[in-house]
């Protein structure tokens, strides 16, 4: 096998959980539903031939991501190998679409878990005053929860993150679904206003896949600050008014 193969075996072997989460849940659904759409919008812009490709390695992944035997892993390898390098590299960048959308949607209902805490939903608030309070209930006197607090040590951390090697406009691309998504989960949208809101999605699914994933180019310096801004631009700059 090929450097080629081998990379893509590697690939396959992390067993990637994308379009298989427990549909029961939201977050599940809204993994499905962007999947899905992506996938009719790659059949809407590739061939026939390759979209067959594509759709059935998607499902061989899929039943892979059921059985997690060595036959279904070994079924993905040898349809993998009858594929060309064009059809390996829309491949690759269909699962990275999906990984990089399944990760926006944890991180959109992490925002609305978050709300509803806040809202104390289901009788339940988040508060510092709330932890205190349930702590000295159950035993803990604020002498030793002060000192507990005190021995506490927070670090910075830095570290590398895959989505800072994905280019600035499928970044936008990204976040703009994210949005939506939030968006759609407002109980005060009429169905005009969220069909809009869905479609809007779509199209935003349509730009990312048709927008070239890789640098062309060494990045320069003005590249990695315009990518730094692209961050401020979305969550400091908003965020800093409200402090």
């Amino acid at each position: 096998m090929d450097s080629r193969q081998e990379a893509l075996s590697r690939l396959l072997q992390a067993r990637s959980r994308v379009g298989t989460d427990d549909l029961d849940t939201a977050l599940g659904q809204d993994v499905h539903m962007l999947r899905t759409d992506l996938l009719g919008v790659v059949q809407r812009c590739e061939t026939e031939s390759m979209y067959s490709k594509l759709e059935k390695m998607a499902r061989l992944s899929q039943v892979d991501n059921l059985e997690q035997s060595e036959h279904s892993f070994q079924a993905m390898v040898e349809f993998m190998d009858s594929m060309t390098s064009e059809e390996l590299i829309k491949m690759t960048s269909l699962y990275s679409h999906m990984m990089n959308l399944a990760n926006m949607v944890e991180h959109v209902h992490r925002v609305l878990g978050s709300r509803q805490d806040l809202r104390g939903k289901d009788g339940f608030e988040f508060s510092v005053e709330k932890a205190f309070s349930e702590l000295v209930k159950q035993g803990q006197s604020p002498t030793k929860i002060r000192a507990a607090l005190c021995k506490q040590k927070v670090e910075m951390v830095l570290t590398a993150h895959p989505t800072q090697a994905l280019r600035r406009s499928l970044l936008s691309k990204l976040q703009n679904v994210g949005h939506d998504l939030l968006r759609l989960r407002s109980s005060e949208l009429v169905p005009q206003e969220r069909s809009h809101t869905w479609n809007r999605i779509k199209q935003n699914l349509h730009a990312m896949w048709r927008t070239d994933e890789v640098r062309r180019t060494k990045p320069r310096p003005e590249d990695e600050a315009r990518s730094t801004l692209q961050v401020l631009e979305r969550t400091v700059w908003n965020a800093s008014s409200q402090i």
